[in-house]
């Protein structure tokens, strides 16, 4: 991914979650309940204009946001016997 890309869609997300929050006062919701939708609405929406033939405009926009380097690592705060007590495969 080109770096002025990365930055770009970072930046974007930085100016959602700026957002976020007095929108979520407004409507008296939590703040991360609100961020929770707002990430939601993001990623569907990336998906479906990246699915979709009624456009092709947003497709580089799309793949960009669906292809950001993000990483799931098992969670250090997490008790439970079932996924955590299993070695990690590599």
């Amino acid at each position: 991914m080109d770096i002025v890309v990365l930055t770009t869609i970072i930046t974007s997300l930085f100016l959602v979650i700026a957002a976020a929050e007095p929108l979520a006062a407004r409507l008296r919701l939590p703040y991360t309940a609100m961020l929770a939708v707002l990430g939601i609405l993001i990623g569907s929406g990336a998906a479906f204009f990246l699915n979709t033939e009624l456009t092709d405009a947003l497709n580089p926009v799309a793949e960009a946001i669906l292809d950001l380097p993000i990483r799931q690592t098992r969670s250090s705060t997490c008790s439970c016997r079932r996924c955590c007590s299993r070695p990690r495969s590599a």
